[in-house]
């Protein structure tokens, strides 16, 4: 039994597959009522983060599952396989008319702190969507807006300072490591001292 009860369950469709679950519901009945939207949405990256030194994201395509005449009933999702089946038709119109020219791999433009709102939009209209495209516009480009030259130089000097931010926090890693594992061998050797030393004065002595 679905721990959420048969109604919840089939409602959201946990663990139910397109030929019925145990409850003998199939995606029909799964999917009465309920209207997906797909988007792409942005999660941190948290290995990037550390190799980088500076926030950074990745795609994940998401749904939200809206029950029809329930406005507090949404539930958000990544996208699987099972949601592939359940909104097949939802999912490829959706596929095939969103847009891609927004890269938001590494650090996209509104969650770089240095930028404001108006800026990021010029940016946008521009088809610069993170700090790494606009740290990259070639410089035949840069008579499109009075302030992408100094916006280009802004966002070159801070992935500067966070590459070098995060090679000295990776050194520092290295030597607290080299450090920890240094006091755990003189640890070590002092404790087999002190073991000696115990086994040596627990001998007893010869006779002169």
């Amino acid at each position: 039994m679905d721990a959420f009860g048969p109604q919840v369950g089939a409602r959201f469709g946990f663990g139910y597959s397109e030929d019925g679950g145990p409850e003998g519901i199939v995606y029909e009945d799964v999917n009465r009522g309920v209207t997906p939207s797909f988007l792409m949405t942005q999660e941190p990256d948290g290995p990037a983060t550390e190799r980088e030194g500076r926030p950074m994201f990745k795609d994940r395509e998401t749904v939200l599952l809206r029950v029809a005449g329930d406005a507090y009933n949404v539930v958000s999702k990544p996208v699987d396989e099972e949601i592939k089946r359940r909104f097949p038709e939802a999912y490829r119109r959706w596929s095939a008319n969103r847009e891609d020219g927004e890269s938001v791999s590494g650090t996209p433009l509104r969650m770089w702190p240095m930028i404001s709102t108006a800026e990021i939009a010029s940016l946008h209209a521009l088809n610069i969507f993170n700090v790494e495209g606009l740290a990259n516009v070639a410089d035949v480009h840069l008579a499109k807006s009075p302030t992408l030259r100094e916006l280009r130089a802004k966002a070159e000097s801070w992935l500067a300072e966070a590459k070098t931010g995060a090679e000295a926090m990776r050194l520092r890693a290295e030597l607290e490591k080299r450090d920890g594992a240094l006091i755990d061998a003189l640890a070590q050797i002092s404790a087999l001292r002190e073991q000696v030393e115990a086994l040596a004065s627990s001998k007893p002595k010869k006779a002169a």
